[in-house]
């Protein structure tokens, strides 16, 4: 049983268009680091996950953490019928769902560079 490959993901320009928060925020010319975060968000399949309590220090840095969740949820939710576009194009029959799963079980073992474990 051989299985397709993924699609390829949809262009810059096409995530532009349905996503209003995304334009705004690659506007502002992020470094180059949050500006793959930003465009992986929008072409995942899989909901940002929202980082715990202990990681914001409450010391009101800028930005973040839970900002930059923020901006990565909406993102997400903005390009929603996007993926379901392409999804149904592509024909999924429902061998997807093992790959996330797997995909999903690699990046929660994955660090990221510079991270720091408390």
């Amino acid at each position: 049983m051989t299985t397709s490959p993924p699609p390829p993901p949809p262009s810059l320009k096409i995530l532009k268009a349905h996503s209003p928060t995304l334009t705004k925020l690659l506007k502002a010319r992020p470094a180059p680091i949050r500006e793959t975060a930003l465009i992986s968000a929008a072409t995942s399949r899989t909901k940002p996950i929202k980082p715990a309590a202990g990681d914001c220090c409450g010391s009101s840095c800028d930005p973040c953490v839970m900002e930059l969740f923020a901006q990565e949820l909406k993102v997400w939710k903005e390009c929603v019928l996007l993926r379901e576009v392409v999804g149904t194009e592509e024909g999924d029959d429902g061998d997807v769902k093992e790959e996330e799963e797997e995909e999903v079980g690699k990046l929660e073992n994955c660090k990221v560079p510079g991270a720091f474990e408390w």
